[in-house]
């Protein structure tokens, strides 16, 4: 559901550089605390988000 609502809110899956700030401000924008967190908490997020997009 989560990569669903980021793809939905015109998430850019071409942006390698800028997934993670991009996620961050998408999740915090939809009131997706869990993934604000996750985000926030794990230095190595982008390889969570590798599986999103």
């Amino acid at each position: 559901e989560a990569a669903r609502t980021l793809l939905e809110n015109e998430a850019n899956p071409n942006l390698r550089n800028k997934k993670r700030e991009q996620a961050h401000t998408l999740a915090t924008a939809a009131g997706h605390d869990d993934i604000v967190k996750l985000l926030e908490t794990h230095s190595k997020g982008r390889g969570w988000l590798k599986g999103l997009f």
